[in-house]
């Protein structure tokens, strides 16, 4: 199956993207319309679990195409999360060094899993962070999905 987060846009749009539970992307970062994401999610023919405040805010068009939000057995088993977990005794923060982000009690919860506490991005961040995987913040590039308003009114105010 799927897993698509999917994050509220504003302005009638969500931001989303495909994977598998591998990571391997499915349907590549878009901004679009609800209904034309679900559509092509409904055209992949596989079984999806969403999240995200956009799947809430929209979940009548998600749910119309067989779109599913995670179950709590889900977070039970361990399956969800990849195992981001937060030592004993810590209320945030990097870990110790020589201990790893993943020991101690999970940082994902199930009421987290549409609205992602910031200190689970950190804690993902560490272990990346402590496995070498480090950004060449020299090339890193935000990938922007579409314009901001304010960009969209001052093109139109100029007349473009």
């Amino acid at each position: 199956g799927l897993i698509v987060p999917i994050l509220d846009a504003r302005l009638g749009e969500v931001f989303s993207a495909a994977f598998r539970t591998d990571g391997t992307a499915v349907l590549p970062e878009q901004a679009t319309t609800p209904a034309a994401w679900a559509e092509r999610i409904r055209a992949t023919g596989e079984q999806c679990c969403c999240f995200g405040e956009g799947f809430l805010r929209y979940k009548t068009i998600f749910t119309a195409v067989g779109c599913k939000a995670p179950s709590e057995a889900t977070f039970r088993s361990g399956a969800w999360g990849g195992g981001a977990r937060q030592r004993r005794g810590e209320r945030g923060g990097a870990p110790s060094r020589g201990s790893s982000p993943a020991e101690g009690r999970r940082l994902t919860r199930p009421q987290d899993v549409h609205r992602p506490r910031a200190a689970l991005v950190a804690v993902l961040a560490t272990e990346k962070l402590v496995r070498g995987e480090v950004a060449d913040l020299n090339t890193l590039v935000p990938n922007y999905l579409r314009k901001s308003v304010a960009e969209d009114k001052g093109r139109l105010a100029a007349g473009r």
